[in-house]
């Protein structure tokens, strides 16, 4: 059955000298993979310059279900960048954000919720008026709140600790030994009340930002059961 989508380029990889495995997440289907052959050639349905990580397409292709692999049948480009390519630190939020969604959502199903959030993340990181120094901490804080499992920020207050097993804000004497200590604890409930137009409100320190990064990592691997490692994340430690 022929089928139209949006769809966010997540991960490609060469599968043979004209031909790559492309992961996309799509608006309609969730996850899929596709066999795109003749890569270099000019009458490919996609060219190189749209694998780039969080391109948005719109793609044509026949959806089978009894395959893995998908084929399409063509392919355009609905947003074309003007900052992420051309600035470094936005390049590595693109790289980081993408290999988050490609390790976590591995299902072909739809999740609108989950789109429309990857859609705004990819305008707002692209705009460069947007403040990136905390983009990928409140990406992930977003993100967690579209999969369902969020910090629940109404539990916290002053000198709580916030637990990673089970989201919530408590006191030291908790059982659990997950808990991020006080000044972490603080630093995401701020984090978790800002958009990404506020990215600048609050300043957080390299080393706090890094454990932070570290820690809400450990969340999601809590969370979505996803144990491989994150090889975008020491680029993401030396830039933020």
């Amino acid at each position: 059955m022929n089928e139209k989508t949006e769809a966010v380029v997540l991960h490609s990889i060469k599968h043979s000298d004209t031909s790559i495995i492309l992961h996309l997440l799509t608006e309609k289907f969730g996850h899929l993979a596709f066999a795109v052959n003749g890569i270099r050639g000019k009458r490919s349905r996609i060219k190189a310059s749209m694998l780039m990580p969080l391109t948005l397409l719109e793609i044509d292709f026949n959806n089978n279900n009894k395959f893995d692999l998908q084929r399409l049948s063509d392919a355009k480009l609905l947003h074309s960048f003007s900052a992420i390519p051309f600035d470094p630190a936005r390049n590595a939020v693109a790289i980081f954000i993408a290999e988050v969604l490609h390790k976590t959502q591995r299902e072909p199903n739809s999740d609108p919720a989950v789109f429309s959030l990857v859609k705004e993340t990819i305008l707002r990181l692209d705009d460069p008026a947007t403040h990136i120094g905390n983009f990928h901490l409140i990406f992930l804080l977003r993100y967690a709140a579209a999969l369902g499992f969020a910090p629940l920020a109404d539990s916290y207050s002053n000198g709580l600790m916030f637990n990673i097993a089970d989201g919530t804000f408590g006191s030291s004497t908790s059982a659990s030994n997950l808990l991020l200590d006080k000044d972490e604890s603080a630093a995401l409930n701020a984090l978790f009340a800002l958009s990404y137009e506020r990215g600048a409100d609050i300043t957080i320190g390299r080393q706090l930002k890094k454990k932070i990064t570290l820690d809400l990592i450990d969340f999601f691997r809590l969370h979505t059961n996803e144990r491989q490692e994150f090889k975008s994340l020491n680029v993401i430690y030396e830039l933020f």
